[in-house]
């Protein structure tokens, strides 16, 4: 069917072309100044002169050159060969084209298939050169099967002259594409009603609907499998279209039952892992023979249908991730004071317990020294307080100076200097080298 196409199209405009130099021939017919001797009939074709007396173009050629270099060029040698030998050239030159094409190379990443006059061979040529009959009794087609090849979901980037739009930057609010590719997708309706005032009869003052539009981009990134690449070729007349169709059933019915701002923000890459495993197991049922490699989301925003919509939208992100960023501060605030809280809290029991615990303590070691010390004092109370006096000299008093006197008369008289010494002598150098020591 597609030979019968395409040589059905080329003898129609031959036969146009024709038609029209037979009208425009008779038309000059009129007008043509007559001579006795008639070169060629009105309805004969000089376009199909070229191929019905191609001498008759070298005769021309041959005119032309007497006349430009002023003698018989066409008398020589050189180009009475040519002339005779013009055409057999030709005709082997296309002869030798005709054989060249029974070379083929299939292509490292891809594989091929050998077509014997629209039949397939079972067999999967590698990448190499091969043999084969002359065009058109067989050929080879080449599938690639390592090259990443992309369909688009969604928009459509070039406008009606052709020209593709994609810019840098994409914004809500002004028109990026030729034609926003846009889905059905469901909406929350209790998340966009939360804080919503009510009505004094208790009613809604806005009521929403549960689906919305959403305008997306999404590339599908697939590569052909080695072990499928007749699958691939011969069980669908158009694989890249079916993959692309394939792809827009699934997206479409997982928007069906998405929720759009989530979708937007924080599952969106569970949304792709989802798209993913769904178009992979739509290609498998249909038996495509292809690798789904990754499907990306992009570019969602609500549909650009005026100015106003866009930044409403974008106020009702923006006060939703307010609220969002309020509640993880709280939340942040309660999870740094309420451990702060629970160290002080704990450090006070434990600071009372430390000093409850040296208080007793302490006060149970001092009812146990002084019960000590009141047997022994019972025991012999002279000796107790000679040995509370000369402790108290040996401990407490260590680093004051000592003065002894006699108790024998009482009424000498003492005379006592309290300065510190200058200098030392000969008796206070043993208690030099002993506070050295």
């Amino acid at each position: 069917p597609a030979w019968d196409y395409w040589i059905s199209r080329v003898l129609m405009s031959a036969c146009v072309v024709l038609a029209v130099e037979l009208a425009i021939n008779f038309v000059i017919e009129f007008y043509r100044p007559r001579t006795g001797v008639e070169d060629r009939p009105v309805f004969e074709s000089r376009l199909l002169s070229f191929f019905t007396e191609p001498g008759g173009i070298l005769r021309n050629i041959a005119d032309t050159l007497d006349y430009q270099f002023g003698f018989k060029v066409s008398g020589t040698w050189v180009f009475t060969f040519l002339e005779k030998s013009l055409a057999p050239l030709i005709l082997i030159w296309l002869l030798l084209f005709w054989v060249f094409t029974s070379v083929d190379q299939v292509a490292p990443g891809e594989m091929g298939v050998r077509e014997t006059l629209g039949s397939r061979s079972d067999a999967v040529l590698s990448p190499g050169v091969y043999l084969k009959l002359p065009w058109p009794v067989q050929s080879i087609r080449k599938i690639p099967v390592n090259k990443i090849q992309e369909v688009m979901i969604g928009p459509e980037l070039k406008d009606e002259r052709g020209v593709e739009k994609k810019p840098d930057v994409v914004l809500w609010t002004q028109p990026h594409y030729a034609k926003e590719g846009r889905f059905l997708i469901a909406t929350d309706t209790k998340e966009l009603r939360r804080g919503e005032p009510g009505r004094e009869d208790g009613s809604r003052g806005i009521e929403t609907s549960p689906v919305s539009m959403i305008a997306a981009m999404i590339p599908v990134q697939f590569r052909v499998r080695a072990g499928n690449v007749l699958d691939y070729a011969y069980k669908h007349q158009d694989p890249v279209r079916t993959i692309k169709d394939l792809s827009e059933k699934e997206i479409t019915g997982y928007f069906a039952g998405a929720d759009m701002l989530k979708l937007m923000s924080d599952e969106r890459r569970q949304a792709i892992q989802t798209l993913t495993e769904r178009i992979q197991a739509a290609t498998d049922k249909a038996e495509l023979g292809v690798e789904i490699v990754a499907v990306a989301f992009l570019d969602a925003h609500p549909p650009i249908t005026d100015d106003q919509l866009p930044q409403a939208f974008q106020e009702v992100v923006g006060a939703k991730e307010e609220r969002e960023a309020e509640i993880h501060d709280a939340k942040g605030y309660r999870a740094r004071t309420i451990p702060q809280a629970e160290a002080d809290s704990l450090q006070l029991v434990l600071r009372a317990e430390a000093y409850k615990h040296e208080q007793t303590q302490v006060s149970k070691a001092e009812i146990e020294r002084f019960t000590q010390r009141l047997v022994g004092y019972r025991a012999m109370p002279r000796m107790y307080k000679l040995h509370a006096l000369l402790e108290l000299l040996e401990t407490d008093c260590r680093d004051a100076r000592k003065y002894i006197v006699p108790s024998g008369s009482q009424y000498d008289v003492y005379v006592i200097n309290l300065e510190e010494k200058q200098r030392l002598d000969l008796l206070d150098i043993t208690d030099l080298q002993e506070d050295k020591k």
